[in-house]
């Protein structure tokens, strides 16, 4: 604090002191005058920083005579806090996915540069109102102060675009997602979803527990119950299974082998009885636990009795 022994009994105010403090003569005064404390961050030689507290002094015959101040080097926490807030300053610019602000009115505020392409599509520039049906969406999400989800398609891009408010501000920030891949899978999954339902076998997909989450329309021809009514069943309850092996047995193989095959007796929803060859195959998890089976049953019934 550059004091020396010969500045005791000077005033602190005329002392030249090693940290830079705006209005520490009204501050002394409020502390001993209001018997308050005060915090305050002070700017020190080569680049310091300190925590200045300053607490009222009390004698032992519990008189407030003065004031106590005390400095602690806080230089370390100050740079690396600055560095952290000027990191986070730069995320959204840094960010690889499109970063909006829009205003009350669908002004856009901010952009950062992933954002630029989307721009393009939209046809706009930074200050220009977004597209009637984003500004319709970010009235009502400062309206509800709820989060909004929106798919937009742009050429071979899909981007999920989340506005979340900020309400007291009056304004909406909105983060997209690239989803194009997502999409490209799902489309792909659609289609072999569709291939199956041609298929004229029985194919089913169960959890390990028999909860059914799958059901082909072969499914529904050979056995009689619509999807609806399938989904969320037990299998073996809704068809009373009639396994060639205890049904332990069937899970084990399925484990070491990853597949099953054998003959069953199924019943259909009229209650005839169905012989048909089954065929499973089990569905790993990353830990290589099985977490679904995808039966395909074959009516074998008119084969059999030949």
């Amino acid at each position: 604090m550059k004091i020396s022994p010969s500045d005791i009994g000077s005033l602190i105010t005329n002392i030249k002191l090693g940290v830079h403090i705006e209005d520490l003569e009204k501050t002394l005064k409020d502390v001993i005058t209001k018997l308050t404390a005060a915090n305050q961050e002070v700017a020190g030689a080569e680049g310091r920083w300190y925590q200045m507290r300053v607490r009222p002094y009390l004698t032992e015959e519990k008189k407030i005579d003065g004031a106590v101040l005390s400095f602690s080097d806080i230089t370390e926490r100050k740079t690396l806090n600055e560095h952290e807030i000027e990191s986070l300053s730069k995320y959204p610019a840094e960010n690889p996915s499109p970063v909006f602000r829009v205003n009350q009115n669908g002004t856009i505020l901010y952009s950062n540069p992933a954002a630029a392409s989307l721009l393009v599509e939209w046809n706009l520039k930074l200050g220009e109102r977004t597209p009637d049906h984003i500004k319709n969406l970010v009235f009502e999400t400062l309206t509800s102060n709820k989060q909004i989800e929106l798919e937009e398609t742009f050429g071979d891009k899909t981007f999920l675009l989340l506005l979340v408010p900020t309400s007291k501000d009056g304004y909406i920030n909105i983060y997209g997602i690239d989803i194009s891949q997502r999409k490209k899978a799902e489309e792909s999954l659609r289609k072999q979803a569709s291939l199956i339902d041609l298929s004229p076998d029985a194919i089913i997909e169960k959890k390990l527990d028999d909860t059914i989450t799958f059901w082909s329309k072969g499914a529904q021809s050979l056995y009689g119950w619509t999807k609806e009514e399938a989904i969320g069943q037990k299998s073996r309850l809704l068809l009373k299974t009639k396994f060639p092996e205890q049904f332990q047995e069937i899970l084990n193989k399925l484990e070491i082998n990853g597949r099953w095959s054998g003959e069953k007796i199924h019943h259909s929803k009229s209650g005839r009885e169905i012989i048909v060859e089954s065929h499973w195959l089990a569905t790993c998890n990353v830990q290589g636990k099985i977490e679904a089976i995808l039966e395909t049953n074959v009516d074998i019934t008119e084969r059999k009795q030949l």
